[in-house]
């Protein structure tokens, strides 16, 4: 199998894409699980980009959740509003480079699935 960042995507792997990270913003890990699940065995560029997506979804929702516990100390109130600005505009910039047929890598982000 060639190597994931080589493989050119077609422009409905591509929309697809867009939507799965948008979907995202709104929906959390749901639609990159959903598009990983359903192409995974026949779109090896669509099955990478919903692994990343998923990864960066996992790792938004640890975040949230050590921020939700921050709430007590009060730092949490600050935290999470400061979440939710990076996590949407992460995601404009991956839906940027998803759109114009480049990965979206994202940063800080905790690699559960390979």
């Amino acid at each position: 199998m060639p190597d994931s960042t080589t493989l050119k995507p077609n422009q409905d792997d591509i929309n697809l894409a867009v939507m799965m990270h948008v979907g995202g913003i709104f929906f959390n890990f749901i639609p990159s699980l959903v598009i990983y699940l359903a192409f995974a065995d026949n779109k090896p560029w669509l099955k990478e980009e919903a692994k990343d997506a998923l990864n960066f979804e996992l790792t938004t929702m640890i975040y949230y959740f050590v921020a939700g516990i921050l709430v007590f100390v009060a730092i949490g109130l600050l935290l999470l509003p400061l979440l939710w600005i990076g996590n949407v505009i992460l995601t404009i910039f991956g839906v940027i480079n998803v759109y114009s047929g480049k990965r979206a890598n994202f940063p800080f982000v905790i690699k559960f699935l390979r």
